[in-house]
């Protein structure tokens, strides 16, 4: 401890105002001695640090009771004592909420907790909740100080003030040949596992070898040694990264290598050394502290006091002493550094203890303060977006921009609130003056005008003379006098109005000051006026995660007595997709209306109208502008409606989209229209807006609410270059099929296409019948059989009602059997099939394409139904006609041989099934390749003649079934119907082949996965179960057994 040449000698007890207080020998010496006074009781050395006369204090013994008696002694003697310092070392958790805790680590501490205080009862200790010492106990002046220290730009500062001062002080030791403060190296901080013990390890015999839990004892040599000594092994270090990347310094850089990290938090206080890891870490978790010490506990809370320790230990069982001096030396330099930004309070009365030495103008102009709207009481959450604010706005010494967009109601101007009344809070600049905020709505020139004005009321008459009060409010934040100050440009979604257009240059950029001590938060919809204003300094916000939007449900609810309707919540946040605004409204509507949350959700997933009339209620919020629109679907209504000048493109995407499905929006199923330059442009102007968001590459996501805004704005403002028989028309044009090459496409299509057609039955539109078809036709290829017939039921009684016979009409028909076939409904495909075969022959004529698919279709139903020589009849007139009309090689024409081929075997004619099979495989291996579905299905076919044929033909047919399996393995296939039928059959092969224990096994597995992914009558599954059963059956006549039995 020093002498300093700006404090006045003192030369009465009063005018000390500061005491450090010290438990170990070692913390009391690591400050530096300049004489010691007479006269008190008490230990002590008087001296100054900077600007302020302090006094150290050495307990007499460690411990609250030491420190309580030294404090009652210390406040009968120094009357004027405005600040307690208790300085020194502690044991530390691991980690904490900065990160790594490491030896040598600094803690602050703004909380005690005693974890000793409470009851012995018979059955053991129980700790009773202790008064504890919070920080709103501090004055206002460590209250301020704390805070502006821990910002990025202040906590920076003062580890490098600590760094510097231990430096120091480790060089005056060094000169005096004292080498105890220097720093035990990175590789002597090792943090053992909790459950790791520290015992003797190799060593007998003592009662070591016994310690088998925690609560087993040790000898007591153990407990007085070393990990060295104990043979403690180093493999259950646990690995930490600050210590990884300090054992990468070179030994020459070692002032970076013991820089500590300043840790801020809660301390927990006993009469008693902690050394077990695992109460440590129960302690922890339960008080939620990052230290452990022993003498805070005994101070009264009557005095502000800030403990400053330095980590020595783990609190664990395998502490030693090795790290104290260098800790208490990291401690006491913290206390320094403290001290440096403490301003004497001179004269000034207790209850002010901010005094710059200035005048009440001086003070005034350093916190100037407007914020036309409350601070938000009810704000949770958004930790990491206000961090990444800070970390832009105030981590840089010169002036800095930062820009938050988002969709409209995700509560940008609250997380705007909220950082600045933080700001007003804790920001000081390095002369410990207070941060102005300036607030300045950008709605338009007129409410940017009108916050100039009120600010202007507020800055020096001399820097606003002849001025208009935009060019006043500029001209004095840019210069140094002005302080440190934020400025929050709220709502600046209009990019002409912020930046200027060619008859209005400049904008309202042109007005916005600009200063090295400055820094300025946009808040927009616009991600083209964030980018523009901020650059890369641009925050998302998005959503609440869930805990934080039922927080916020709850905190805002009058009657909070809601009891077994946690689902309930759950269900109307997920709806409203945790949108703070459409939350904040939902809670107004129950608070005025007192309807239950499942009646609230009923109206709310009810017509778009009447969600739309819930929406668009206004409610008043003090935390938000009174003009505002502050119902949700007003919000976006509007926003709708200027798109709608701005970008036309943008707003007949708007359009289109409200018809469609409002997630996984495929960007090539959007009408592009003009030029792809505009297309592009439409798709940021909605992005930019947040109305879309990226999901992947080339699909989009739309919020339900802003969904269903849209449906409702689209019926009634915009229905010129958008409708819905355009909209279906644009979906018609690109949805062409079940083309297998293109299969990823039209499945992302499916919903949407299903979501467009859902209202075009009613209408009298050739291209709803087409496109209904083709849906049909790839939800049949997927397997979504019931989901089809469902639709195509729909879509034949609507053409039933018409009365068509034209080949169109019959085209829904045709769709639906082929869908009862699917789904094992033969008699109902077979009925519509031969009526629509007859209207084809009669109209298209028997040769037509149409006619022969339907003849096609038929006969397998007819092969199904075990009409095998009609089915067989029909396929061979099909195959012949192809084979004129397509050609041999045409994909229908092979798919005909297949089925004619299917037709054979099951009737019995397995040489003329097997030459069509085995003709057909080698077609389909030449034309599609050696992974197309089509060939994979005629080898499986084949499979099944093979093994109805003799030993040679089973050797074929298990090479068949075995590479099946294996490509579905490879695949990752292995919950799919045709890798489990192919699984079946190589089942049932080996069971004919005797070999019943393999076939188990598969057939197993199969039943396991038809039971988990088929409905309990589907016939695959019957015929697994039943099949399992009979080898089960089989294996018990042999005197065998499985567990898994049926």
């Amino acid at each position: 401890m020093s002498n300093g040449t700006g404090s006045t000698q003192p030369i009465r007890r009063s005018d000390f105002k500061i005491a450090i207080i010290c438990a170990l020998q070692v913390e009391y010496d690591a400050d530096e001695d300049f004489g010691r006074a007479e006269g008190d009781q008490n230990f002590y050395t008087a001296g100054c640090i900077g600007n302020h006369n302090v006094f150290i204090i050495l307990l007499e013994s460690m411990g609250k009771i030491s420190a309580a008696k030294a404090v009652a002694n210390m406040r009968v003697s120094f009357t004027a004592i405005q600040l307690l310092l208790l300085v020194g070392i502690c044991g530390g958790v691991p980690s904490g909420p900065r990160g790594e805790i490491l030896l040598g680590d600094v803690i602050v501490g703004d909380e005690v907790k005693l974890y000793d205080y409470g009851k012995r009862y018979p059955d053991g200790f129980r700790r009773s909740e202790d008064p504890g010492y919070n920080i709103s106990n501090f004055n206002r002046s460590v209250r301020g100080l704390l805070g502006a220290i821990q910002t990025d730009r202040g906590m920076r500062s003062f580890e490098d003030r600590i760094s510097h001062h231990l430096q120091h002080l480790q060089e005056v030791a060094s000169s005096q040949k004292i080498i105890k403060y220097s720093y035990p190296g990175s590789a002597e901080d090792k943090p053992f596992a909790s459950e790791y013990r520290h015992k003797h390890h190799q060593r007998a015999p003592c009662i070591c070898r016994r310690c088998l839990t925690d609560s087993d004892p040790i000898c007591e040599e153990a407990i007085k040694a070393s990990c060295l000594e104990t043979n403690c092994n180093t493999s259950h270090i646990i690995q930490r990264e600050r210590i990884a990347a300090k054992q990468m310094l070179r030994p020459e850089r070692v002032n970076e290598a013991q820089r500590p990290t300043v840790h801020f938090g809660r301390l927990a206080s006993a009469d008693m050394v902690l050394k077990s890891a695992k109460d440590r870490d129960a302690l922890s978790q339960e008080l939620q502290v990052i230290g452990f010490e022993m003498e805070a506990a005994g101070f009264y809370n009557e005095l502000p006091y800030v403990v400053i320790k330095s980590v020595c230990d783990y609190a664990d069982s395998h502490k030693s002493k090795a790290w104290q001096p260098f800790a208490a030396a990291t401690a006491a330099s913290a206390c320094k550094s403290l001290l440096e930004r403490y301003h004497r309070t001179g004269s000034i009365p207790q209850e002010a203890f901010i005094d710059h030495g200035a005048s009440k103008e001086d003070r005034a102009r350093a916190a100037i303060c407007v914020i036309p709207l409350l601070k938000n009481e009810r704000f949770v959450g958004r930790q990491d977006v206000l961090e990444k604010l800070k970390e832009m706005l105030f981590h840089k010494q010169s002036f800095s921009r930062a820009a938050l967009v988002g969709l409209g109601g995700m509560g940008k101007p609250q997380v705007a609130l909220q950082l600045a009344y933080l700001m007003k809070d804790v920001l000081r600049d390095e002369d410990g003056r207070e941060c102005s905020v300036l607030w300045i709505p950008a709605l338009s020139v007129a409410t940017f005008e009108q916050a100039c004005a009120d600010i202007v009321r507020r800055i020096p008459q001399s820097s606003k003379t002849g001025k208009d009060d935009k060019r006043a409010v500029k001209d004095y934040f840019s210069t140094k006098e002005a302080g440190r100050w934020l400025l929050v440009l709220d709502n600046a979604d209009d990019h002409d109005l912020i930046f200027g257009h060619s008859s209005a240059p400049g904008g309202l950029l042109q007005y916005l000051p600009r200063s090295d001590l400055g820094c300025i938060l946009a808040t927009t919809r616009d991600r083209g006026v964030a980018v523009d204003f901020a650059e890369t300094n641009v925050v998302m916000l998005s959503e609440m995660g869930m805990d934080e939007a039922e927080t916020f449900f709850r905190k805002s609810l009058i009657e909070n007595g809601f009891v077994g309707v946690d689902e309930d919540i759950k269900s109307l946040l997920e709806f409203l997709e945790r949108i703070p605004l459409a939350v904040a409204q939902a809670v107004a509507y129950l608070n005025v209306n007192q309807v239950t949350i499942r009646e609230f959700l009923s109206l709310l997933q009810g017509v778009p109208y009447d969600q739309i009339s819930i929406l668009s209620r206004h409610f008043r919020d003090s935390t938000r502008y009174q003009e505002s629109q502050n119902a949700i679907a007003l919000t976006w209504l509007a926003s709708f409606d200027r798109i709608t000048q701005t970008d036309p493109v943008a707003a007949k995407l708007l359009a289109f989209i409200s018809y469609i499905e409002p997630k996984g929006i495929p960007r090539s199923l959007l009408p592009e229209g003009g030029s792809r330059e505009e297309f592009l442009h439409a798709i940021g102007t909605l992005l930019g807006y947040g109305f879309l968001t990226l999901q992947r590459q080339d699909f989009y996501d739309m919020h339900r609410l802003v969904h269903i805004a849209a449906t409702v704005w689209a019926r009634e403002r915009f229905t010129d270059t958008m409708n819905p028989n355009l909209a279906l028309e644009n979906v018609a044009s690109v949805f062409l099929g079940p083309q297998y090459n293109n299969r990823e496409k039209w499945m992302a299509y499916i919903p949407h296409t299903l979501k467009i057609l859902h209202d075009r039955f009613r209408f009298d539109n050739e291209s709803s019948l087409i496109l209904a078809c083709r849906v049909g036709q790839c939800m049949l290829v997927e397997g979504m059989t019931q989901l089809a017939v469902s639709m195509l039921e729909n879509l034949v009684a609507y053409t039933d009602m018409r009365g068509d016979k034209d080949s169109i009409s019959q085209s829904p028909q045709h769709e639906l059997a082929r869908a009862y076939y699917y789904d094992r409904q033969h008699e109902k495909a077979e009925s519509i099939l031969e009526r629509v075969v007859a209207v084809r022959e009669e109209v298209l004529g028997e040769e037509h394409e149409e006619t022969i698919r339907s003849q096609d279709v038929l006969a397998k139903v007819y092969r199904e139904l075990g009409k095998y020589k009609e089915a067989i009849s029909i396929l061979e007139r099909v195959v012949a006609v192809r084979k004129k009309t397509l050609g041999e090689e045409h994909q229908e024409t092979i798919g005909s041989q297949h089925a004619l081929a299917k037709a054979y075997r099951q009737d019995g004619r397995l040489n003329e099934a097997r030459l069509m099979l085995e003709h057909v495989v080698a077609l389909r291996e030449r034309v599609f390749g050696e992974d197309h579905p089509f060939l994979l299905v005629s080898q499986f076919e084949l499979a099944k003649v093979y093994k109805q044929g003799d030993q040679m033909d089973n050797t074929k047919a298990f090479s068949i079934l075995e590479r099946l399996v294996v490509r579905g393995m490879r695949t990752n296939s292995m919950e799919d119907p045709f890798f489990l039928s192919s699984l079946h059959e190589l089942a049932s092969l080996h069971y004919a082949n005797d070999e019943t224990d393999k076939a188990v096994l598969l057939l197993e597995y199969v039943v396991a996965m038809h039971r988990k992914i088929l409905p309990e009558d589907d016939y695959r599954r019957v015929r697994s179960e039943k099949n399992l059963v009979q080898m089960y059956r089989s294996l018990e006549t042999r005197g065998q057994h499985r567990d898994g039995a049926m």
